[in-house]
């Protein structure tokens, strides 16, 4: 893992854009486990500026069409509604997500849905992101269990390479975002 990321650090270096370290989307009893990390040519202040604005997210996700802040507890949590939209290739799927986001620490926020009325049985989420120079590795981990049906023959493998495609789209986004001197923060 160590190598993998010195080698990530030093091709971002000479690349100037969105390196991808690791991506592992496994489906296991109806469950997609994620793993994703990247490094993002951008500065860690910026990025987490963006994470931070829960109403900007559906600037750079492609997965999430729209954010609602439903309640904010403590300066710490937020309880969000999202509408999240996705296809892959025939099959798409609108969805809404009640869920709570905890910063637990600097760089670190933790999603966990709420399960009152959903389209998912089970979502945790931990997004973290650490400088890395001048530049942000960002990683994913999550589980995710959708409550609505997926084909079991080619549903999961469309599922997850329509993941791992989003998660890079989303980060190139993100970092294009970051990167514009334009853009307000």
């Amino acid at each position: 893992m160590r190598l993998s990321l010195l080698l990530a650090v030093l091709l971002t270096s000479v690349a100037g854009a969105t390196t991808l370290v690791t991506t592992d989307v496994q489906h296991r009893n109806g469950r997609f486990h994620i793993r994703f990390s990247t490094i993002i040519d951008a500065p860690y202040e910026r990025i987490s500026a963006l994470m931070d604005s829960y109403q900007r997210w559906p600037q750079w996700s492609g997965f999430v069409k729209q954010v609602n802040i439903l309640d904010r507890p403590d300066t710490n949590t937020t309880l969000l509604k999202l509408e999240l939209n996705t296809c892959y290739l025939l099959f798409c799927q609108s969805m809404t997500k009640i869920q709570t986001v905890t910063r637990t620490a600097p760089g670190k926020l933790l999603t966990m849905i709420s399960l009152d009325r959903q389209d998912f049985r089970y979502a945790r989420e931990l997004w973290q992101i650490q400088a890395s120079g001048p530049r942000t590795l960002l990683t994913y981990d999550a589980v995710l269990e959708p409550a609505f049906y997926i084909p079991p023959i080619f549903g999961p493998w469309l599922v997850k390479s329509g993941i791992q495609k989003e998660l890079r789209r989303s980060t190139q986004r993100l970092e294009q975002i970051a990167r514009n001197p334009e853009q307000q923060l």
